[in-house]
């Protein structure tokens, strides 16, 4: 005989496994709008409507949990649209501030370039290549095709200079550029070259030149090395003070009150010194002649320009 058998060990018919579902529900069912219970189309629909039901809980609860994980990024009302607004005013100053950069490189450049154009010039003649500015190359190129020197002697002795004084002026010029040179080579080892400290000690160099040398040999040196050593008047403004003195075209401003002149700056600064409206004399050389005119200190209404002309 075979091994007696449980009730639960055979399979539940659908009566059966639907008189169990109803156990489980209680008294809970579908109502029509009077109250009346509805009958559900059997057992299985009831499993259907419970697993569709967990299935929505799992979705919700799969959605709640992937946006709490989002991070959230709190924006003030209003940014987004803001920032859209402010978008060509920002890309416009970017603008700005590339071309403004762009120009102060220019700029830094150019200045660059203007300091090594001074030392260039200031080094001209000193024999050591580095004369490559435009003009003191252009010097350069015209003194070696004519055989000429940067401080040409025989100039000074044509016009009329003792040769022992035009010795001696080259041996001070010499001297100043070699002190120049000095300079410019110690300059470049301790790295100041260039710098305005080094443009004063230049400036120093030729200021302390211009009061060694009195007013005839300042204007022999200038003369010498090819300089404008003169100021010329090339016009005359009408019912001005420079032409009611009588000023006329070509007039070579030689002194102005008692103090030679041998550049537009020194002029400026005469005219713009002293008491204004005082009456000073102006010495002028007109043709192979010389003038005497009475200005009154301040603004005389003439359009100067830099002249060379033969030492007096």
């Amino acid at each position: 005989m075979g091994p007696t058998r449980s009730p639960l060990d055979r399979p539940l018919s659908k009566p059966e496994v639907e008189a169990v579902v109803n156990r489980l529900e209680g008294p809970t069912s579908a109502r029509d709008r009077s109250g009346q219970a509805l009958p559900l189309k059997g057992s299985w629909g009831r499993l259907h409507v419970l697993a569709l039901g967990g299935v929505a809980v799992a979705l919700c609860v799969v959605w709640l949990a992937t946006r709490w994980s989002e991070p959230v990024e709190a924006l003030p009302a209003g940014s987004a649209k803001h920032a859209a607004e402010d978008a060509p005013q920002l890309a416009a100053l970017r603008a700005a501030l590339e071309q403004e950069r762009e120009a102060r490189e220019r700029l830094e450049s150019n200045v660059e370039l203007l300091r090594a154009r001074i030392e260039v010039l200031a080094l001209a003649g000193a024999g050591i290549g580095e004369i490559d500015a435009p003009p003191s190359e252009r010097d350069a190129q015209r003194h070696v095709a004519n055989q000429e020197k940067v401080f040409d002697s025989s100039a000074l002795v044509t016009a009329g200079v003792d040769p022992q004084d035009a010795d001696w002026l080259r041996g001070t010029w010499e001297d100043v550029e070699m002190d120049k040179i000095y300079l410019s080579n110690m300059a470049r080892r301790e790295g100041w070259a260039g710098t305005p400290e080094y443009h004063e000690e230049l400036r120093s160099l030729e200021g302390g030149l211009r009061d060694e040398l009195n007013s005839t040999e300042y204007d022999r040196y200038l003369y010498a090395l090819g300089k404008h050593n003169r100021v010329q008047v090339t016009d005359v403004i009408d019912r001005s003070p420079g032409s009611e003195a009588g000023f006329v075209l070509g007039d070579v401003i030689l002194s102005y009150d008692g103090e030679r002149i041998f550049d537009t700056q020194s002029l400026g600064n005469l005219a713009t010194s002293g008491r204004l409206g005082d009456l000073v004399r102006v010495e002028v050389s007109r043709g192979d002649s010389t003038a005497f005119l009475n200005v009154p200190r301040g603004p005389i209404g003439l359009l100067i320009s830099p002249h060379r002309q033969e030492p007096l």
